[in-house]
């Protein structure tokens, strides 16, 4: 596959809250490919003008945790959207709805929280108008070339980030392909951290919004 971005255990059925602390420590790393580039959400955020974030903090996404339609996405080129095939939401048995912005306990603040590999659509949306949106906000504030680094490991190299103000892909696969990267990777305090919408793992829904025009 080429690249996929991601946050860490966003939308994941196994957990209430994502983790706070993601870790690599590298153990093999290829002569070429298989670096991580990261783009740092808060900032994204804080750049969006406050019509579009009023927006935003009303979204619930739909995320999908049946690992035979996660198989089947396809991504564009930029490893962000994804253009189908998109699983029915009734169809899902047990969909994880969170919401997009929520107030993270350990700052004080709202902060959005996205992750495509596992995103369906918003509640109340059709998936091509969800990705739409997504697509729009992704390439206008979130992966810019003042937002996003792309780091290049060496053997050994530990790297401690923030999952809840990084979204992240490695470099495409087929650069690396059977050359050698691996890496452990350890998730850090997954407890709920959040004001609004995570209790026992029930969630409380926003009021569902129309989309707006683009």
């Amino acid at each position: 596959w080429g690249l996929r971005w991601h946050m860490d255990l966003v939308g994941a059925k196994s957990t209430k809250a994502p983790n706070l602390v993601s870790a690599f420590h590298f153990m093999d790393v290829p002569p070429q490919g298989g670096d991580t580039i990261f783009a740092n959400l808060d900032m994204a955020y804080a750049k969006i003008p406050p019509p579009m974030k009023k927006e935003l903090d009303t979204l619930n996404c739909i995320y999908c945790n049946d690992f035979a339609s996660l198989i089947k996405y396809k991504l564009d080129s930029d490893g962000f959207r994804c253009l189908g095939p998109f699983p029915s939401t009734e169809q899902e048995k047990d969909p994880v709805i969170q919401s997009l912005v929520r107030k993270d306990k350990t700052v004080g603040k709202k902060r959005m929280f996205f992750n495509p590999v596992r995103f369906n659509c918003f509640e109340g949306w059709t998936s091509e108008e969800s990705w739409e949106y997504m697509t729009y906000i992704f390439h206008t504030f979130v992966n810019t070339p003042e937002n996003s680094v792309s780091v290049k490991w060496e053997k050994g190299d530990v790297a401690i980030f923030n999952n809840h103000a990084m979204i992240h892909t490695s470099t495409p696969w087929e650069l690396y392909k059977g050359k050698g990267r691996r890496f452990r990777l350890t998730f850090l305090n997954s407890k709920v951290m959040f004001e609004d919408d995570v209790i026992e793992g029930a969630h409380v829904k926003n009021e569902v919004p129309s989309p707006p025009p683009l």
